[in-house]
């Protein structure tokens, strides 16, 4: 169920590409598939287990298309929850704080020529800090609920 339409239709671009659908994705020592922009909570991730672990790791290649070179990139997330460190081609673009706010980031110098990789390495410490938390806990009862980490918005970018 992977999510195609434009996220912003107010601000429809004419080229812009979804990077929705199938990521790497690491936590404690174990590496699996995931299915973005749904949360390893979720089902519709296909993982849709609880886990511990309170840094996660997404990855994915992908290759910039030929008319888009010369031009200004943007990348783009939706929401991350709760902080995130982007990296593209090893190279750290971008890092925000704040699991409900959209971020984006200029990531043309950090391109290659062909193949291309983002790593965002999440970190969401839950009920156990500060951040804003809405009714989310680690030990879900009573009116709150278990706990949602991670990539939970359309990630595309745009020239």
């Amino acid at each position: 169920m992977m999510r195609e339409e434009y996220p912003r239709p107010e601000f429809v671009r004419e080229k812009w590409m979804s990077l929705n659908g199938c990521w790497s994705f690491g936590y404690g020592s174990k590496k699996t598939q995931i299915e973005v922009p749904f949360v390893c909570q979720s089902k519709l991730s296909g993982i849709g287990e609880r886990i511990e672990e309170d840094h996660v790791v997404y990855e994915r290649k992908f290759v910039i298309p030929s008319d888009w070179k010369e031009k200004v990139i943007l990348l783009h997330f939706g929401a991350v929850d709760q902080s995130c460190r982007v990296y593209v081609n090893g190279r750290e673009a971008a890092k925000h704080t704040g699991g409900y706010l959209p971020f984006s980031a200029d990531i043309t110098e950090y391109l290659g020529k062909a193949s291309n990789e983002i790593l965002a390495a999440v970190k969401d410490l839950s009920d156990t800090s500060y951040h804003a938390k809405g009714k989310q806990k680690l030990k879900k009862g009573g009116m709150f609920y278990t706990a949602q980490s991670g990539i939970w918005q359309t990630v595309w970018m745009e020239y």
